[in-house]
This record gives structure tokens, C-alpha cells and sequence, in this order.
């Protein structure tokens, strides 16, 4: 937790504002912590000016003992720098632990959810660069195509709007993929912090998987 005012740049008016409250910056989903992180209701703040809501992007670490995995939120880095960051915490630094950074907190969520679902994120982005065009499944502030859920037929997606608030619903049948159709061990994973999203995903795909 991190507790001291922090300026704030509105997403809705671009007006600063101060935050003065408790921030979260580590969370353990083997604890009490999870049901606010899975609702996205960490880091919400309110604009002094307009009196929009939406998530404060801050740095975090998210990470479960149990389901073997660390996610890193860094808002403020670009994606090739972030790609280079490496240094994980030591307490959970092995090899069976898989490692990602994002950029925003909605992603963190969605590699969450995918890992405590039992799936592989290379998979879940291999359909989302299928199943949706550019303009719908950029991981940008504008509009995020996100995973939700998979049930006994279908995998389940949102579309998020730049407040993080669903705006729309998908299913995507599990019949219509086969998760051969990407090999894995070809796949150029760094020993510490990878990104994998649609792009990285779609690079991989179009070298004909070198």
C-alpha cells in the first residue's frame, strides 16, 4: 500500500488533480485482496473537476503462490522497455513460475483470470487476433477486448471503454480453435517478465513461428 498525494491526469477532462488516497500496489490473490482486484475496484478514483471514475494507473505487482504466477502493471514504460525489465521479486523468482507485464490494470485482470482458469495467455491472444479486427482489440486506453470467463462451449470476452466499463459482450465458440494450431515451445519466452498480448502474439504468427 502506498498512502500520499499523487497527481492524477483526468481521462475523461485532462484536468490534474491530487489524490489523497490509499493506493494498492501489491496484491496477493492467495488472499482477501482477489474479489475487489477480479471486480476492478483497485486504485479507483474520482475527478475533483468532472467527477469522472475510473482507475488510477499505477504500478503494481499482482502475483498468486498457489496458481504460480506474477503479473507487473507498469503504465508508464513502452512496451520495448518493458520487455527488458527482468528483476522479479526474489521471494517468487522460479522456473515454474510464469512472469508478464502489461501496461494497464484491465490487462493484469484478464492474465489473472486466464492463469486461475487453467489456460495458456498465448492461446487467448492467438484467438483474439483471429476473431477480432485492429479497431476492436487494441490494448490501448480507447478500447480493450478482454477475457472473462470459459464455460463448458465458449470462451467469454468484454469490451471495455476507456473507464474500464464494459460496453460490450462476446463468445467465442471453443470449437472453432485448436490450441496446436500454436507450438508453444517454438515460442521465444525471456527467463523473467514477458509481454504477450495480440501483437507479440501477431509478430510470432506472421515469422511462421520463429
Amino acid at each position: 500500500m502506498s498512502y500520499s498525494a499523487i497527481a492524477c491526469k483526468c481521462q475523461d477532462c485532462n484536468e490534474m488533480f491530487l489524490v489523497r488516497q490509499l493506493m494498492t500496489t501489491v496484491i496477493d490473490l492467495d488472499t482477501h485482496d482477489a474479489n475487489l482486484f477480479f471486480e476492478n475496484n483497485i486504485n479507483k478514483v474520482v475527478c475533483k473537476n468532472c467527477s469522472a471514475e475510473f482507475t488510477f494507473e499505477l504500478p503494481m505487482v499482482i502475483f498468486s503462490r498457489k496458481a504460480k504466477f506474477a503479473i507487473r502493471v507498469l503504465p508508464t514504460l513502452t512496451p520495448d522497455l518493458c520487455t527488458e525489465k527482468f528483476a522479479a521479486p526474489y521471494l517468487l523468482t522460479c522456473s515454474e513460475y510464469r512472469f508478464r507485464i502489461v501496461t494497464y490494470q484491465i490487462e493484469a485482470i484478464e492474465k489473472a483470470k486466464i492463469f486461475m482458469s487453467n489456460l495458456d495467455d498465448r492461446y487467448i491472444e492467438y484467438i483474439k487476433l483471429c476473431s477480432f479486427s485492429d479497431a476492436q482489440a487494441t490494448p490501448i486506453n480507447t478500447f480493450n477486448i478482454i477475457f472473462d470467463s470459459i464455460d463448458d462451449k465458449n470462451f467469454h470476452f468484454n469490451r471495455y471503454d476507456s473507464n474500464n466499463n464494459v460496453i460490450d459482450k462476446y463468445k467465442i465458440p471453443i470449437s472453432s480453435f485448436d490450441e496446436s494450431d500454436i507450438r508453444y515451445t517454438d515460442f521465444d519466452l525471456k527467463k523473467y517478465w514477458n509481454q504477450i498480448n495480440r501483437f507479440s502474439v501477431k509478430s510470432y504468427v506472421e515469422s511462421g513461428g520463429n
